[in-house]
């Protein structure tokens, strides 16, 4: 039987990417299999959302079937770098506390986190670019971190539209409760246009978030 070790993390991959690939990997006949092999009870996969148990849970089993350490799965494989940048110090602090002692945050008051900070999307982009070269380069199409990013809806790479669904034919991604990996797009892509220039706002987030950052000056 595969172990989630065994299927480590691709570049600048999201969390539950990994998870995804680990569930098509392992053979298990549902999510739900996958999902109680790593002890992660049901519950919403959000790519943007870090305030949920389920993504709790998610970063528990990685440490606990791996060796990833909880500052590269936060700054690489999630958007916590995002959340840092409007978050208050010592939310996140309290969070990494609890999160380094492999302990749930949701003893933590609910008030004190503005559940709004942000408008958070349900649909999980890919980059049609991406999804070539990385079923060239890794055998296998996953998600990007930096594709789910609120406000961004363009590979920085390859210039290209971020893609997470068809309204011309009714093409969509599957939730990702059933671990789906991103698919070649629809064929009506072709015929759309180029994406405009990025916004200042846009080329911001890019140059700030998701990008490691050292947790060692947060008092844990």
């Amino acid at each position: 039987m595969t172990h989630l070790r065994q299927v480590p993390f691709l570049p600048s991959e999201h969390l539950y990417s990994r998870i995804a690939r680990y569930h098509r990997l392992s053979g298990n006949i549902n999510p739900q299999s996958t999902r109680s092999l790593l002890d992660i009870p049901p519950g919403t996969f959000k790519a943007q959302d870090i305030f949920n148990e389920t993504f709790e849970l998610s970063i528990a089993a990685v440490i606990q079937h791996g060796d990833d350490a909880l500052s590269q799965l936060l700054s690489e494989h999630s958007l916590f770098g995002y959340y840092r940048l409007a978050t208050p110090k010592t939310l996140i602090a309290s969070r990494l506390a609890r999160w380094s002692a492999g302990r749930s945050t949701r003893e933590i008051q609910k008030h004190v986190q503005n559940d709004r900070i942000v408008v958070l999307d349900k649909a999980w982009q890919s980059c049609p670019d991406c999804v070539t070269s990385d079923i060239k380069q890794f055998g296998t199409a996953y998600w990007h971190t930096e594709h789910q990013i609120p406000g961004i809806a363009f590979c920085s790479t390859h210039r290209t539209p971020l893609w997470s669904g068809c309204e011309a034919c009714g093409t969509v991604y599957s939730t990702l409760n059933d671990l789906p990996l991103p698919a070649p797009p629809c064929k009506c892509i072709e015929a759309s246009h180029g994406t405009p220039a990025p916004t200042l706002f846009q080329n911001w987030l890019l140059g700030n978030v998701p990008k490691p950052v050292s947790y060692t000056h947060l008092t844990l």
